[in-house]
């Protein structure tokens, strides 16, 4: 059953590197040097999902080849109403693996919270959608913001397009009060579930405001935005430091580490907005690292809970070293690659407003802190001998992992690739 998603991969290769995509649907597909990144994001993750593969099901894994198809086809699509649908059906795939085979009962609950969430939050950016077609008579991305930005459309309702054009990318980014949906779907979520949400579902809200960003001129409630995510990222990463579920930490340590990619790309500046697509391809890999790690974890003992893992991984020396990388590429400490690209965003943010450095400090620290405990609570303390026949690996889990390691401490080799294949594609 792998073999799909074999098949899958090879003939997305195929398709985009052909003639015939460029020939005969110039006008519905494109492939620029961000669209590019995020597809290579897309094979990387789908590459993931086919080593771990823990459900055999041939239902399963069709739903999964269906995911990542639409979500590839999200990443390349130029005509802006396809675009919107596609970006909404992604949906359904990813509820049907919470509501099929999640963990618990309480799977219907983070089903309909994604429902919920995005779809309510989408409509309004619908009807800006149609109300820019209606006065720019165009479908293209580019054609349709180019022609609206010459239109006299950003008046006395210039601060409320720009709130609903914004929406419905920002709550499946997501942004800090529209964030309740993400940890309920990633505990529910069977793990190649977390992998594609945590990989690639929540790019599509960052991927949606880079193709808007012209449109989004700097006003006070771009400031008012990159202030608020700050300080709910803060309150998020505050709220880690009481919690004891593994993969309750990771998830909300996501929605804290996404509110660095916001005020990020809301800067409006082009060098940060560059290295904000390379943070969300870096982010893009060591979540899903690290949600593959809690996921062994609980294998192992059947318990996420932090106190009933103590010790846990001092039994196995080479999931340690795992593990520990999988930590500091979550908070960006050296020598991984995350830690330059941080530090050249976090000096653009500063560079918007000194105020914001406070801000940026406590969630520095409180990244710092959070991330330390979670890597500190399964070293040290005395494990329960019971569960020590359930520590093992396989030797594909261990190249599984070494593999995502290498990405995570040398991606810029991977990036220096993916732009030099780029430059001849």
């Amino acid at each position: 059953m792998p073999s799909l998603l074999i098949i899958s991969i090879f003939n997305t290769i195929h398709c985009l590197t052909s003639d015939f995509v460029t020939y005969n649907y110039g006008k519905v597909i494109e492939i620029g040097p961000i669209r590019f990144i995020f597809v290579i994001l897309s094979l990387l993750i789908t590459l993931i999902i086919l080593l771990v593969n823990s459900q055999q099901s041939l239902t399963y894994v069709v739903l999964q080849c269906i995911l990542l198809y639409v979500l590839l086809i999200i990443f390349i699509l130029k005509n802006i109403i396809i675009f919107y649908i596609i970006f909404e059906f992604s949906l359904i795939p990813i509820s049907a693996l919470v509501l099929g085979w999640g963990y618990q009962p309480e799977r219907v609950n983070a089903g309909a919270y994604i429902i919920t969430y995005t779809v309510r939050s989408s409509i309004p950016m619908l009807a800006m959608i149609v109300m820019l077609i209606s006065r720019s008579r165009v479908l293209s991305f580019v054609q349709c913001i180019e022609l609206a930005n010459h239109l006299n459309i950003y008046s006395f309702i210039e601060n409320i397009i720009v709130i609903f054009y914004l929406l419905g990318f920002l709550v499946k980014f997501p942004i800090y009060g529209f964030h309740l949906w993400l940890p309920k779907a990633h505990v529910e979520a069977p793990i190649e579930g977390s992998i594609i949400l945590a990989g690639l579902l929540l790019k599509l809200g960052g991927f949606g405001i880079l193709l808007f960003l012209p449109m989004i001129k700097n006003s006070i409630i771009t400031v008012f935005l990159i202030s608020f995510s700050l300080c709910g990222g803060a309150l998020i990463r505050i709220l880690c430091l009481r919690i004891l579920d593994i993969k309750i930490i990771i998830a909300y340590s996501s929605v804290a580490h996404i509110a660095l990619g916001i005020a990020r790309i809301l800067t409006h500046r082009k060098i940060i907005i560059s290295v904000s697509v390379l943070i969300m391809l870096s982010h893009g890999i060591s979540r899903p690292a690290i949600f593959l790690g809690s996921y062994y974890i609980y294998k192992w003992t059947s318990s996420r809970n932090m106190i009933l893992n103590s010790a846990i991984l001092s039994y196995n020396h080479m999931f340690r070293l795992w593990w520990f990388i999988f930590c500091i590429g979550n908070i960006a400490a050296p020598p991984t690659f995350n830690f330059l690209r941080e530090l050249i965003g976090v000096i653009g943010i500063v560079n918007v407003s000194m105020y914001f450095s406070v801000q940026i400090r406590l969630l520095i620290f409180l990244g710092g802190a959070y991330t330390l405990i979670l890597y500190s609570s399964t070293q040290h303390g005395q494990m329960n001998k019971l569960q020590l026949e359930f520590n093992y690996i396989s030797c594909k889990d261990h190249i599984l992992l070494s593999i995502l390691a290498y990405i995570v401490l040398f991606l810029f080799i991977i990036i220096s690739h993916i732009i030099l294949y780029y430059k001849t594609f």
